[in-house]
């Protein structure tokens, strides 16, 4: 039987009202990290559409290779996520 961790990533959003978390088997850290803060971000700032389209852009992107980056346009905005 193969073991696995889980490894779990916060943000509580300014004012502390919001607690985004992303629970994953894979550890990367930076990538979670900067996808959190653009998700606060996105809060902050009262633009939901745009967390939506990025939390849909991202649930039907395919699991990315070992050190390949992973691109993601929402609203000509272009976030770019890769973990060495």
């Amino acid at each position: 039987m193969e073991s696995k961790q889980r490894f779990g990533f916060c943000r509580l959003t300014s004012g502390g009202r919001v607690c985004l978390c992303i629970l994953s088997y894979l550890p990367w850290f930076e990538v979670y990290y900067k996808l959190l803060n653009t998700l606060a971000d996105y809060l902050a700032k009262e633009l939901e559409d745009d967390l939506n389209e990025t939390l849909k852009s991202l649930y039907s992107h395919p699991v990315p290779k070992a050190n390949t980056p992973v691109h993601l346009s929402v609203n000509q905005e272009l976030f770019i996520a890769s973990e060495q």
